[in-house]
């Protein structure tokens, strides 16, 4: 078990660790995702669409950001030959994003690098302190969601990507 001297710290504090711990740990990945033409962002985006094509609006939903966003991130990872954007049969109107045989290579690749960081990341912890993080974790989460959730327009978080999917949609609206 970790042993860690932790004085009693307010709620401000609480939060302010929580910020740049998870800044750390994104500076991190995004270093080694960098290696394989990807972030963070664009290694859940790879992943948001293995299951199959998905509407950018889906995609904007699914990830808590506005629909411009998706669209840089999207003609990003188009431009790299990650994806492709194609008519959605059902409604000409809308354009569907796909990954291609690249970008599923380099989802591949990235969670093969992601797979020897992250435990690096949580070496220190025991397994009894891993899944008390996670269930905190997930609390804070369910709270701050229910407080985010009249911002999302329609207060529909349906299509929201739960916190413990690994870099993973497989929530997201098709």
């Amino acid at each position: 078990m970790l042993e860690v001297e932790v004085k009693r710290m307010n709620e401000f504090e609480l939060s302010e660790h929580l910020l740049t711990c998870v800044t750390r740990i994104r500076r991190v990945l995004d270093e080694r995702l960098k290696e394989h033409g990807l972030s963070v962002a664009r290694k859940r985006m790879l992943g948001a669409l293995t299951e199959g094509p998905v509407r950018q609006a889906a995609l904007a939903s699914a990830f808590e950001v506005a629909p411009r966003t998706v669209t840089e991130l999207v003609d990003g990872l188009e431009r790299d030959g990650f994806v492709e954007r194609r008519g959605d049969p059902q409604d000409r109107r809308v354009r569907l994003v796909c990954i291609t045989p690249a970008g599923r290579r380099a989802n591949e690749r990235a969670m093969i690098a992601r797979a020897e960081v992250i435990p690096q990341m949580f070496a220190d912890l025991s397994e009894e302190d891993r899944a008390a993080l996670l269930r905190m974790l997930v609390a804070v989460d369910k709270r701050v969601a229910s407080m985010s959730a009249a911002g999302l327009g329609a207060g529909d978080r349906s299509a929201v990507i739960p916190l413990d999917a690994p870099f993973i949609a497989g929530d997201v609206q098709r």
